[in-house]
């Protein structure tokens, strides 16, 4: 199976970049993603920065669930 996507520079110039640098996109958000779990995992951290990074890393996951995004089905 091929899929082949078509786009009208410049005018669909943010939907080309948005297409092109996804893999990008992808690895960026799974650096956060590690980063956050990396700080709940290794630093030593105040009760009250862990419920911040805790809350943080939910929200972050809420966001991408929100967006369907799952990063470990890529």
């Amino acid at each position: 199976m091929k899929a082949k996507l078509e786009y009208n520079l410049p005018d669909d110039e943010f939907e080309f970049n948005c297409a092109v640098k996804s893999t990008k996109m992808y690895f960026a958000l799974t650096e956060i993603k590690d980063e956050i779990r990396s700080f709940i995992k290794y630093q030593e951290l105040k009760e009250n920065q862990y419920e911040i990074i805790d809350k943080l890393r939910d929200r972050f996951h809420e966001i991408l669930s929100d967006n369907e995004i799952n990063l470990d089905r890529c």
